[in-house]
């Protein structure tokens, strides 16, 4: 079994307990398997760095935005206010972007 396999086996038995709210990775566009519906759009990130949209309840996807091979979308949430936060791995680290409320540009917080 090589690492990924073992993480993937792990990650499924830690997120039993948890409610799946997508659909199951995709392997050939490495999508994750949670989205974020925010006004009728729908975002997704991707373990390859980029972040996806979709207008018609997920039968299409646009890229939004691409941050590059080297990051990796781990998470989508919306706060509140109903801001939309992106939470980026890279090179063992992680931080937090957050989209401008015209959707067109993020910023670290």
């Amino acid at each position: 079994m090589n690492r990924r396999d073992f993480l993937k086996v792990s990650g499924l038995s830690s997120a039993a307990m948890f409610v799946q709210i997508g659909p199951l990775i995709s392997e050939a566009k490495n999508l994750k398997s949670d989205w974020l519906k925010v006004d009728d759009v729908l975002f997704r990130g991707t373990y390859n760095g980029e972040i996806l949209t979709s207008h018609d309840s997920g039968q299409t996807w646009q890229l939004h935005t691409w941050l590059g091979r080297e990051y990796a979308v781990t998470g989508l949430f919306s706060d509140w206010s109903q801001s939309i936060h992106a939470q980026v791995a890279f090179a063992g680290r992680s931080f937090d972007l957050v989209l401008a409320k015209d959707q067109k540009y993020w910023r670290t917080i």
